[in-house]
């Protein structure tokens, strides 16, 4: 976690926290990390929020869609917007982002693309306070 001394920063950790906690876990899925940083809209000044990264190792032959399709059933009322990314002639990043009241959860697909299947992963990007985030 990062130790800025901003008011009301342990607190919103401990939102994002307690929003990655009601996510369901992918199946086969085991947590590797889990980071929190601040993050502005500007150049400088005060942080504008924090947002918290969870990296999830995966079995080998999960995919992109597999995880995305996942979640996207699993939170069906969310509005979701997905980005396909062509990393190769038969390779394709997966992204989605899902967003519900303040709520943002981005999810991230790159590391599902990468030869070596026993290091395959997914992150998930949590922000419970992203009504200020462009």
């Amino acid at each position: 976690s990062s130790g800025c001394g901003l008011l009301g920063s342990p607190n919103y950790e401990a939102e994002n926290n307690e929003l990655i906690a009601t996510l369901p876990l992918f199946p086969g899925a085991s947590e590797a990390s889990r980071t929190t940083a601040a993050y502005a809209h500007g150049d400088s000044g005060p942080a504008d929020g924090y947002g918290t990264r969870v990296t999830f190792r995966v079995p080998p032959g999960t995919t992109p869609d597999g995880v995305v399709g996942f979640y996207s059933r699993a939170l069906p009322n969310w509005a979701v917007e997905v980005t396909r990314v062509p990393c190769g002639a038969e390779c394709e990043i997966v992204n989605a982002g899902f967003r519900q009241g303040d709520y943002l959860i981005t999810l991230g697909t790159a590391n599902l693309t990468i030869d070596d299947e026993s290091q395959l992963s997914f992150d998930l990007y949590v922000d419970a306070r992203a009504t200020e985030r462009p």
